[in-house]
């Protein structure tokens, strides 16, 4: 039996997402997470699922 690395469905989703939406260079517009938060494509299959920053608690 062989062992095989496999990558975990959030982690494809990320992957995914970040490939798709975040610019680097986009000076202000915040991290990877904060751009994905803001992409408006409804039509994605990931759209519901994609990461987005947790809330900050006190």
């Amino acid at each position: 039996m062989t062992s095989t690395s496999r990558a975990s469905l959030r982690s494809a989703i990320n992957a995914h997402c970040k490939a798709c939406i975040y610019d680097p260079f986009a000076k202000g517009w915040g991290s990877w997470r904060e751009q994905v938060a803001a992409c408006c494509s409804s039509n994605c299959l990931f759209h519901p699922v994609r990461p987005v920053p947790r809330e900050r608690t006190k």
